[in-house]
């Protein structure tokens, strides 16, 4: 987002949320007591688009009122900041609606601009949501019960737990593009009237990788404040909702596992109907917080306890110390939905009676049909032809109920390896995206670098970095914090130089990439940072950009590889960006700096005025992305696995790991592996429509069962075939 006075923003360098030009708009756009005396204020027009109406809420940092648009004849939320309002609490203001507008999510209010208020104060216009807040939809549960003096409904539990795992999808969404929203608790959270739910208030939201600006000091305790008031300063957030890294202000540490922590108090409460940290005063709240400890689950009078299920989820994500908690938002809401379908949760396994009652409720129908047969076999001395009739019949039932629970789980195992796969394939885009934003930044008002740098040349004779460290997964020693380069050939010295000296000020931003960890996967823990990238503990192998004019192609991690006739801008991955904006994944193809075959995500670089600057990107090990991903071998009679886009042709074969791997010339242009379209006509139709779905096939003299699962971020298709008679013999 740019100002109106046209001055530029520059980007994030981490993440994918991009804040910037926060100080020059608070002085410039809003001004305040504590302004430079030169700042310009805007000229009010003599119309207002918007006219204010009455206040509908209140929060730290400002007042939020119903207002209509005059333009456009509709009723919207206009948020204000307080009068007389401090530079600091501006510059959270404009964080906070820079933060949401880029979070596109249906769990997300939309913002529709920035505006100054009625005095020129700090404002914004957002979508108004009428609904009721989750504390709204708990006072109604809670007085339902005093009224009618019967406890809440299990339906009504189910009704609220679908409220939470709508939240904890927005979180999720808001943690792969780097956020950390630090207030969640059931003021926060919105629930519309048709049933829309909306994650409030990204006041306090921090964006991980940029500067936190907190102010030295810590305010205040409010003694006598609410209970879910939020509070500014070393601290911040909610202490009856904080995490204890968060209560004891321990700023670095607080990052996405402070949000499930705040999710695991939020379903107490969901499941309780009262709070978790119940403590007397802010000051007690805050010293409960820090210790990371739950007033016992006690529901109101004349209430059952709650499932031990949740209760053990909420415990879990809610536990003091951060590696105790569940690893991601992702791996709760899975919890939470197996204890919705009636299957056993990780937090809290099942005993051997427990998952003997499980498989018994699960088959209810063979239990009906083992009670016939006795029936049948019992009345044999009466009416055998009978009995012998209706003890086929049962056979039948049980043979029909047993087939379609096997299928029931095979449909069950892709689905959820089908999330992993978005997950991880949404991560890398997000670190593409965030490559793709430094990049400009670099190449259009970076500042150029005069460190040493070193050539694909360079490494070929000996005349390495210091920090070169030899690597088993690479096949050669690498440098972990330097990059290398190579130019096209006859590209004059004076071309490219100055492009170079620029691209050395992404040095730090890949190095940092290759130390980042997908979710789900260990983060990195007490590895020294060279052997985690010399042992290859991300899964991208190499990060780059590559420029049109200069030919110029820049690479970390640093290694030996490309010979002098090298040209990026000749490559299949390159030339595949022309004209294309967004996010490309290529077919795989053999890297010539000898990592085997790879899979590419890459992106054009394009400057405002629609000038190409060149392409960005990222590469996985296919034979990993296959291995660790898309294969199933666990599965009984599993055959092949493959991934489908949203056109029905294949991007990734689970078969293709095994095709031999030749190295090319470096002349030779290498196509990459074309899988063509899906040659099942039922897979590319729903591909296509983005279905999920299950067939059988016949092939020759076997019946196969295809299952498929569509992968809702990155728009593709996973797909698993098995030998049906295979899998139906393997019964659990």
């Amino acid at each position: 987002m740019a100002p109106r006075d046209g001055r530029d923003l520059p980007p994030a360098t981490t993440g994918t949320v991009e804040l910037g030009g926060a100080e020059a708009l608070a002085t410039s756009w809003f001004p305040g007591e504590d302004d430079s005396s030169d700042a310009t204020p805007i000229t009010v027009s003599p119309r207002p688009r918007y006219v204010l109406l009455e206040p509908v809420g209140a929060g730290a940092m400002g007042t939020v009122h119903r207002a209509r648009d005059l333009d456009l004849r509709r009723t919207v939320a206009f948020k204000l900041a307080r009068q007389g309002a401090t530079a600091e609490t501006r510059r959270r203001l404009l964080t906070e609606v820079q933060v949401t507008a880029q979070l596109d999510h249906p769990s997300v209010v939309p913002v529709h601009g920035l505006e100054p208020g009625p005095a020129g104060e700090p404002g914004y216009v957002m979508k108004l949501v009428e609904g009721r807040t989750l504390t709204q939809v708990l006072d109604e549960a809670r007085r339902q019960h005093q009224q009618q003096g019967t406890c809440d409904h299990q339906h009504d539990l189910a009704a609220r737990l679908e409220i939470f795992l709508r939240v904890c999808d927005a979180l999720s969404y808001a943690h792969s593009k780097g956020v950390v929203h630090r207030d969640i608790k059931p003021p926060n959270v919105m629930v519309g009237r048709f049933g829309e739910v909306y994650l409030m208030d990204w006041g306090i939201a921090r964006v991980l990788g940029h500067p936190d600006q907190e102010p030295t000091g810590e305010a205040p305790l409010d003694l006598d404040g609410a209970v879910d008031r939020t509070r500014v300063g070393q601290v911040f957030g909610t202490p009856a909702y904080m995490a204890p890294e968060q209560a004891r202000g321990e700023a670095d540490r607080v990052g996405p596992p402070a949000d499930v922590y705040a999710l695991g108090l939020l379903l107490y409460e969901l499941c309780v109907l009262r709070r978790a940290n119940r403590a007397e005063g802010e000051g007690e709240r805050l010293a409960q917080a820090r210790e990371g400890r739950s007033d016992p689950p006690t529901p109101p009078e004349g209430c059952p306890p709650p499932p031990r299920e949740l209760l053990a989820i909420a415990a879990r994500a809610a536990a003091p110390r951060i590696e105790e908690r569940y690893p991601s938002v992702v791996d709760l809401a899975e919890d939470v939905q197996r204890f919705l379908r009636g299957e056993e949760t990780r937090a809290l396994p099942d005993r051997a009676h427990q998952r003997a009652a499980r498989w018994l409720s699960r088959r209810q129908g063979l239990l009906l049909a083992m009670v016939a047969l006795v029936l049948v076999l019992g009345a044999a001395a009466v009416a055998g032809t009978w009995a012998l009739h209706q003890q086929r019949l049962g056979e039948q039932a049980l043979q029909s109920q047993e087939r379609q629970a096997r299928i029931s789980e095979l449909v069950w195992a892709v689905d959820g390896r089908a999330r992993r796969i978005d997950q991880h394939f949404l991560w890398v885009e997000g670190q593409l995206d965030g490559l793709a934003a430094a990049a400009l930044y670099a190449f259009t008002r970076g500042t150029p670098t005069d460190r040493p740098t070193y050539s694909a040349a360079d490494y070929a004779a000996g005349r390495t970095p210091p920090d070169m460290v030899p690597s088993i997964p690479y096949g050669k020693p690498v440098s972990t914090g330097h990059a290398v380069y190579t130019v096209a050939p006859s590209v004059p010295a004076s071309t490219w130089q100055q492009d170079l000296a620029r691209a050395d000020g992404l040095r730090e931003h890949l190095h940092q990439m290759l130390l980042a960890s997908p979710p789900g996967q260990p983060d990195r823990g007490q590895t020294p940072e060279a052997q985690w990238v010399a042992n290859r503990g991300n899964p991208i192998v190499w990060a780059y950009v590559a420029l049109e004019q200069s030919g110029l192609m820049y690479m970390s991690p640093g290694a030996a590889g490309w010979d002098d006739q090298y040209d990026p801008r000749t490559r299949p991955w390159y030339r595949v960006n022309l004209g294309v904006t967004g996010n490309v994944w290529g077919t795989p193809y053999v890297d010539l700096m000898g990592q085997g075959r790879l899979l590419s995500a890459t992106r054009s670089l394009t400057l405002p005025d629609g000038t190409f600057l060149g392409v960005a990107g990222v590469d996985l090990l296919f034979e990993d992305v296959v291995e660790r991903l898309v294969a199933a071998p666990e599965l009984p009679g599993f055959r092949t696995a493959y991934l489908v886009d949203g056109q029905g042709r294949v991007m990734v074969e689970s078969a293709a790991r095994d095709l031999p791997v030749v190295v090319p010339a470096t002349e030779v242009l290498d196509p990459g592996i074309d899988f063509g379209p899906a040659r099942r006509p039922e897979v590319r139709a729903a591909a296509i429509a983005g279905k999920s779905g299950q067939a059988e096939v016949v092939e020759g003299e076997l019946t196969l069962m295809v299952s498929w699962a569509h992968l809702d971020s990155l728009g593709w298709t996973y797909v698993v075939e098995t030998d049906r008679d295979a899998w139906l013999a393997d019964a659990r």
